[in-house]
């Protein structure tokens, strides 16, 4: 049966069960007296229609879960039960892949370890040979070792001999260099004393003359202090002084430029009023000029009359 097919079946059988329920919860409501009977019976039934009524009581509170439940909601869990059974699905598939990957590495792995016990069988066999041709060349090094010992043997013996004769040659050589060295510290050591003595006298000296420069020090530091106060004190005033006088700089320079200012203004108006006494002038001449040419005419008039 195909899952299309068991929704289907599903849904009929709760329109079934849905329609029951209501039909049974109907005639007990329309006959009290029957619900009062059956709930009179209850500690009456046997253990089968206990069981049977727990039962039933666990299917109403299916049916009602079912009944409340609605169709959106049933929808979703059809398609939420859909996607489990496609990821179920898609799970299968990828365990019977993840299967046949396992089978072929195990085939792989079960390849590659008789390959490699093969390669081992050969690296034992290879050991056994190399172990056999290392004991023939143990044996050919140990005979070279034993001429050479008996050679180095003798040879050092000579030189055994050889060496003592030049420690010996050493030894008095020793001597005699130790017995020069003798003279020689004697005379660093005096002079390491008489160097001693002298560094001790500079260093007193050094001491009081660092004495006399520390006081001498200290009295230059106590004029430098009132000095510099002093001068402190020349800058504060010279400070106000030289603020009072850039204060009556400006004021100098403010009235200049309003006496400047007046002056050119006196200028222009004197100008001015040069030129309107010109204008003035030269209007009252040819003021006069006019009226006396008037007078003329009027006298040659009467004449001519």
């Amino acid at each position: 049966m195909s899952y299309d097919s068991l929704v289907t079946y599903r849904s009929q059988l709760q329109q079934q069960l849905r329609h029951s329920t209501r039909s049974i919860v109907r005639l007990f409501t329309r006959n009290h007296s029957s619900l009062e009977a059956v709930l009179k019976r209850v500690s009456e039934r046997p253990s089968a229609a206990t069981s049977l009524i727990s039962t039933a009581n666990n299917l109403r509170s299916i049916v009602m879960e079912k009944l409340l439940t609605t169709r959106e909601e049933e929808e979703e869990r059809s398609r939420y039960i859909q996607q489990i059974v496609q990821r179920e699905a898609k799970a299968s598939v990828e365990v019977r892949k993840l299967e046949e990957l396992l089978s072929e590495a195990s085939e792989e792995r079960e390849a590659d370890l008789n390959k490699r016990n093969i390669e081992i069988k050969k690296l034992k066999s290879d050991l056994a040979q190399l172990q056999k041709s290392s004991n023939e060349v143990n044996k050919r090094i140990k005979s070279d070792a034993l001429k050479q010992e008996v050679s180095d043997s003798k040879t050092s013996e000579s030189k055994c001999d050889r060496l003592k004769q030049s420690i010996t040659q050493l030894r008095s050589q020793l001597t005699q260099a130790v017995a020069e060295h003798r003279q020689s510290e004697q005379s660093l050591r005096g002079r390491k004393i008489k160097t001693e003595s002298a560094l001790e006298t500079w260093i007193a000296k050094y001491d009081a003359d660092m004495g006399e420069r520390q006081e001498e020090f200290e009295q230059i530091d106590t004029v430098y202090k009132i000095e510099k106060q002093q001068l402190e004190d020349l800058e504060t005033r010279f400070q106000v002084l030289e603020e009072e006088y850039t204060r009556i700089m400006e004021e100098r320079r403010i009235a200049a430029e309003q006496k400047a200012e007046e002056e050119r203004r006196l200028r222009l108006l004197t100008k001015a009023a040069v030129v309107i006494q010109a204008h003035w002038r030269s209007f009252a001449t040819r003021k006069k000029l006019k009226q006396k040419k008037k007078g003329k005419k009027g006298k040659k008039g009467k004449k001519s009359k």
